[in-house]
Formats: structure tokens, C-alpha cells, sequence
């Protein structure tokens, strides 16, 4: 991927208020809101996990996002101001309560410095906001060409103005999907690449450029000292970098970090500027702490621990040359000025260590709360009071004080996860991660429930790998696959989210399709089982497929709700006829290549439509009836050629997603683009079972409840 990011100057605007006095029935305005404030204090402290309605999405009935998964933070006034992974904004006061929150159909990206008491915060279309952190009203302060990913203040060189600089990210070149399948730009041997494009807004002719090896930057950052804006990235074995601007004297630098990956680039009131990161990948974990100068660099730490992390224990194996130092990657250091003494941050625990870096001391272990592979901390800041205040990806904010830990966690939140599956069960819909860590969950009275998928009381000994959920005979069914002391595989039947049968059924690597009474899967070898009550009743040969390729094996659903005979496709697009009688005695299925105009179609998703089967594919819409083997094009062609599911709502309307979601009525040929839930990519849709409209679950973003 080739990226622009943009670095604009805009001078700094002094803006005043004037001071009114109002009054309502003898009562003074800043009064009621003083009541009206602590009324609504109280309704959040009863139940803060229930979805708050803050006006800026008009469309949503309902929107869940993880307020928990928190990514930068800033402290104005006594008022906490948090960004969380999914671009919403939340206050929170002194006490770490939370108070209120900013939810848009764009996603805020980055958190600015403070102009007057009001903090200046970035939105991915490139618009630039003054945010009163007490109301958390915006007005609009300048607009840029793209996603601003850091806005900070910077002298000029005589020290007489102060700008605001912003630097904004900009993609030159995506993944092209081909046939399935993402095919990169290849640039440098197909390693993604962005540049760096500088812009004084005071003379747009003074253009620079830099290129560099590594994916979108992780950090950027603005040293006072040598007045350069910092910039890194971390591509695992992809490659990664760091590089900076001066800014003085125009020039640039990127310079490959050899594997590790560059977490931060911070200046130190001893005014040194020290470069940290590291590697966690597929259980291998580096670290690195390098110092920097005009010229040149010197390692100060680096350690490649070999050994392989356990993600079910969160143990790695010690050894005596690392006992009592960090072994996993460095993402945070901070500056105990008074102490003489740096505090360093990892994916699981926190050391002191002095100037010298001579003696490590571990001071906080929460290896219990390390996620494998994502650095615990994002932000921290050492308060006036002593302690350690921490922004956290998983955890909300952490509070670190001499031998305690406190955690400030809103209860039942959606975790922002890439969720690609939703079923059905018992009239809810559930909601399936694609991720193994993350537990499907339902919205059951407005609260995020979440279901194991298996009783960790029954099998403590269980390490899960892989599951699945089905909804059959009004009951949610579970496929676990892993490894314990018993078997490999658990099959059990869940009710209200509690295990409560199990069923030795040996199944591997099981995609299961629910037809009417039956339950079919795909095994190795072009075969198809068809189970009635867990037990297997009948195995047929797959005609046509082709038995040697795996990714055949795999049904994806089922596109038509009522049969026989059924519609399938598997993953790879392909379609599939399946055709039977009530006491199995025919059975066919067999490999059911569509063909249009001599084009084989690449189904991507399907839905009942009538008593016809509604098909997306090869970038167009089709109607097929399965019974007369008959297709024909569709009268709407998808508004984006990036269209990747449809699904048709209980009033009959049909719903495309994507890159954005939209509406279709087929009585007034109306098709309406839902602007509330933005262009981000959705992974899955529903139709919502006892309401008209759908459930859409947006990448990075969360779940939306839309009318």
C-alpha cells in the first residue's frame, strides 16, 4: 500500500466568549444544567452498558461499540477526553466516572493539542474540531484533504508564533481484489509502502517527499528539542520503520528497523529522545530501546527472546539472562523526573529502571490482562498525585499505585472484534467473531450477553482452537474443536448461553448447513454427511467437485430458506444443488456452476426472494429459480462495486453492504444510502427477527441497529 500523509501548518486562532447570565423561573440556567447534570449522572451510574443516544446518527436505533478499548487519551481541566478504537470520543471525570460521549457516523482519529481550554480532535473525512471538553459540543476549526492522524503545536524558528500542525494520512493504492482473492500493488517486492508529503499552508509551493518501508504509521510524535515530527510503523516480518521531518531544515529520514517493530519515539525532560518497540509474532517476542541524535543512534536494550509465548496460560519460559527484564515488546516509556529513573511499559508488566539503564525493576505484573499479540498499554500519564494513570485496548483505564491496581471498566461491552457471522436462535441474534479469544455474544434488554461457547467447569483442561455456532430446532448448537485430556472435539447444546448436552459426535473441521430437519456437512474427499439428531444417516459423493482442493470442502450457507431442493455456496463463490425426499432414499448433491452470457458466476451472498433465490455476484445482482434452473439479471445493479452482502428485511425492503449500507424499497424503486453508518467495511448482516430493518456489524466501528 502506497499512502500520502500530509503535515499542514495552520495558524493559531485566538477565539473569545462573552460571559451571559440567564435565568428560568428564578432559576439560573448554569443551575439547571448543574441539576440536569447530576440527574443524568445517576441514570449512567445504574446501568452505563445500555446504548446512549447522543443525536449525530440519525438512522440507528441502536448502536454498540467497545468503550472499554481505549486509544489515547487527554486530561483538560480536571475532564478526562478518551478516543477509543472505535472513533468515538468519551468524558469521563477526575474519578474516572464515566459522564457522556461524542458517537458520529465518522470516525474521530486522533486526539490534538489544547487551544484555549477546548481540545482540538481530527475526523477521518480530514475535518478538524474545537471540542469543549465540559459539554462536549465541536465547532468546526479547519478542514484538511484526509484522515488527520496528529495535530500538535510548533513554534517558528524565532519562537515568536505558535502554528498548529496537522499530518494527515492519505492511501495512494489499496489491495486490488481479484477472483476472490486480494492481490497487492507490489512495490519494493510487495512490501506496502506510504509517503510522506509536507505542505506549509503559507506556501503551498513547498512541497517534500519521503518513502518508506511498513504499513500505516502506529505513532507519530513532535520533539521540541530538535524540532522534528517523529513517525513509525510496525510490520512484523513484513518489514518496518521509523523516519522523521525537520522541519527546520526540510529534510527527511526513514530507516528500516530490521524486523522490530517501532512502537514510539518520545523526548525526555533529560533531554534525551529514546526510540522503543519490539516484535510479537506467531509466539516470538523482541524488544528494543535505542537512543537518538542528530547523526546517529545507539542501542541502549534489545533482547530476542526465543521462547514461545502460551497464549491459554500467558507463561513464557524464563531464563536466567532475561529474569527480572522485559521480554515482550516495549510500548510505552515514561519519564520519573524527580526519581531520575524511566518507567517502561509492556504488553504485560511495568519496570522502573534507571538513567544508565544498569538495573531493572519490575514494579507492576498483569500478565492476566495481556491479550496475546496486543500491547495492554496505549497511553499513559504520570499524575500529580504519584500514580499512573493507563489507557488500555481491552481494559478501559488502569490506575497504578504503589502495590495496587485499579481498574475502571464499563461492564458488557461489545468487543470490537471482526464479527463475520450472525444467526438466529430463539428469536436473538448472535453475533459470532471470527477470533477464537472473543466469546459470540446477543443483545438480550439492551446489555451485551456473552455465550461460552463450551463449560469450562466440565473441561478445565480444554484448549479451544476453533468453534462454531448453529441454531437447530430452536436451540443454539456449538462445534468445539481443540485439544484436552478426553477428545478433540466437543459438540454441545447450549440454552440461555449454559451448556447443557454433549454429543460425541467426532466431527473435524465441520461447517455445518441447516436443511429443514437435516444437518449436512462437507468432509474431505468431495463427500457430503447429512445428520438427523446427531446421527449420521447418509454420506454421498459430491458430484463435480473437486476432491483434491480443501477450500471446497467448506459450505458457507445456505441462499434460499425453504426447500428442498437447496441452493449452496462455499467460500470460494462456487454454488452448489442439493436435492432430496423425506425418507433420504434419492439424495443428490452435486457442483452447480451458475453461468450467464457464458460467465461463470462467483456467488458472494444470496437471500430468499419469493420463491426465487436473490444473488449477488460478479458484481451484479440475480434473480435464480432453482426449480426451472433459470437466471436472469436483476433490476438494480449495487451502487458499489464493493457490495459484499444483501439480506431482505421483515418489510420486505432489501439492504446491501460493503463500504457503506444501503436501502432498497421495490414498490417506489427507491435506493437510499444510510449515511449513519459511514463507508467503513461491513463484515456481517441480519435481518433483525421480530423488527423491520438489520444488524450490520461495521469493521473497527461495531454494531449498528438500523430502522
Amino acid at each position: 500500500m502506497i499512502n500520502k500523509m500530509l503535515f499542514v501548518t495552520l495558524r493559531f486562532l485566538k477565539q473569545s466568549t462573552k460571559k451571559r447570565r440567564t435565568t428560568f423561573l428564578g432559576i439560573t440556567l448554569k443551575k439547571l444544567l448543574i441539576l440536569f447534570v447530576l440527574m443524568l449522572t445517576a441514570l449512567l451510574n445504574v446501568s452505563a452498558a445500555e446504548f446512549i443516544k447522543t443525536g449525530n446518527l440519525p438512522d440507528i436505533q441502536k448502536y454498540y461499540f467497545n468503550r472499554n478499548a481505549i486509544s489515547d487519551f487527554e486530561i483538560v481541566d480536571e475532564t478526562i477526553i478518551a478516543l477509543t478504537e472505535s472513533g468515538n470520543i468519551l468524558q469521563f471525570d477526575s474519578d474516572l466516572n464515566f459522564t457522556g460521549e461524542l458517537t458520529d457516523s465518522l470516525a474521530y482519529s486522533c486526539l490534538g493539542c489544547i487551544v484555549n481550554q477546548e481540545l482540538l480532535i481530527g475526523r477521518e473525512d480530514g475535518s478538524i474540531f474545537m471540542l469543549n471538553p465540559k459539554t462536549l459540543e465541536r465547532g468546526l476549526y479547519a478542514k484538511v484533504d484526509s484522515e488527520p492522524l496528529l495535530i500538535t503545536m510548533i513554534s517558528d524558528s524565532k519562537g515568536l508564533r505558535e502554528d498548529v500542525w496537522v499530518v494527515y494520512y492519505q492511501p495512494l493504492r489499496n489491495f486490488v481484489r481479484n477472483d476472490s482473492c486480494w492481490e497487492k500493488s507490489t512495490f519494493d517486492d510487495g512490501i506496502s509502502i506510504f509517503k510522506n508529503l509536507f505542505i506549509n499552508i503559507s506556501d503551498t509551493t513547498e512541497v517534500r517527499t519521503s518513502s518508506c518501508r511498513g504499513i500505516r504509521p502506529c505513532f507519530l510524535n513532535y520533539c521540541k528539542s530538535n524540532n522534528r515530527i517523529y513517525y513509525g510503523t510496525t510490520g512484523n516480518e513484513f518489514g518496518s520503520c521509523y523516519g522523521y521531518y525537520d522541519i527546520q531544515n526540510k529534510s527527511f529520514l526513514s530507516k528500516d528497523t530490521s524486523g522490530y517493530g517501532s512502537y514510539g519515539i518520545d523526548e525526555f525532560q533529560n533531554g534525551k529522545i529514546l526510540s522503543f518497540g519490539g516484535n510479537s509474532h506467531l509466539g516470538l517476542l523482541s524488544n528494543f530501546i535505542t537512543e537518538l541524535n542528530d547523526t546517529n543512534e545507539s542501542v541502549i536494550y534489545s533482547e530476542r527472546f526465543l521462547g514461545l509465548y502460551n497464549p491459554a496460560t500467558g507463561i513464557i519460559k524464563d531464563s536466567v539472562r532475561l529474569h527480572g527484564k522485559p521480554k515482550h515488546p516495549i510500548s510505552i516509556i515514561l519519564n520519573d523526573y524527580d526519581k531520575k529513573k524511566y518507567i517502561v511499559f509492556t504488553s504485560g508488566e511495568v519496570f522502573e529502571i534507571d538513567y544508565e539503564f544498569r538495573k531493572w525493576n519490575k514494579i507492576f505484573d498483569y500478565k492476566h490482562l495481556y491479550q496475546f499479540g496486543i500491547p495492554t498499554f496505549t497511553k499513559s500519564k504520570l499524575l500529580s498525585t504519584g500514580n499512573y494513570l493507563c489507557s488500555t485496548k481491552k481494559h478501559g483505564f488502569l490506575t497504578l499505585k504503589p502495590g495496587i491496581l485499579e481498574i475502571s471498566k464499563i461492564n458488557n461491552q461489545v468487543e470490537n472484534d471482526f464479527v463475520g457471522k450472525i444467526i438466529t436462535a430463539y428469536d436473538q441474534l448472535v453475533f459470532i467473531p471470527n477470533w477464537v479469544g472473543i466469546n459470540p455474544f446477543c443483545i438480550d434488554k439492551g446489555s451485551v450477553k456473552f455465550i461460552e461457547p463450551y463449560s469450562k467447569q466440565l473441561y478445565p483442561d480444554f484448549n479451544i482452537y476453533e468453534y462454531m455456532l448453529f441454531s437447530w430446532k430452536d436451540s443454539l448448537y456449538s462445534v468445539v474443536q481443540g485439544t484436552s485430556s478426553v477428545d478433540s472435539t466437543i459438540i454441545s447444546a447450549i440454552v440461555s448461553g449454559k451448556p447443557e448436552t454433549r454429543h460425541n459426535v467426532n466431527w473435524f473441521s465441520m461447517y455445518p448447513i441447516v436443511m429443514d430437519k437435516l444437518l449436512c456437512a462437507k468432509i474431505s474427499a468431495g463427500k457430503i454427511c447429512v445428520y438427523r439428531n446427531f446421527t449420521r444417516c447418509i454420506t454421498s459423493p459430491i458430484v463435480g467437485s473437486n476432491q483434491y482442493h480443501h477450500e471446497y470442502w467448506d459450505f458457507k450457507k445456505a441462499l434460499n430458506s425453504e426447500g428442498p431442493p437447496w441452493l449452496l455456496n462455499n467460500y470460494r463463490g462456487n454454488s452448489f444443488y442439493l436435492n432430496y425426499n423425506e425418507d433420504l432414499s434419492e439424495f443428490e448433491c452435486r457442483f452447480n456452476p451458475l453461468l450467464y452470457k457464458s460467465d461463470t458466476l462467483k456467488i458472494k451472498d444470496g437471500t430468499q426472494f419469493g420463491e426465487e433465490v436473490l444473488l449477488l455476484a460478479n458484481k451484479a445482482l440475480f434473480t435464480y429459480h432453482i426449480a426451472k434452473d433459470s437466471l436472469e439479471l436483476f433490476e438494480l445493479a449495487p451502487p458499489d462495486s464493493r457490495i459484499e452482502h444483501i439480506e431482505i428485511d421483515n418489510s420486505g425492503r432489501l439492504w446491501l453492504a460493503g463500504k457503506g449500507l444501503w436501502s432498497y424499497d421495490f414498490t417506489t424503486k427507491e435506493l437510499k444510502k444510510i449515511s449513519s453508518v459511514g463507508n467503513n467495511s461491513i463484515t456481517a448482516i441480519s435481518r433483525r427477527p421480530l423488527e423491520n430493518g438489520v444488524a450490520v456489524f461495521v469493521r473497527s466501528r461495531g454494531l449498528f441497529f438500523v430502522e
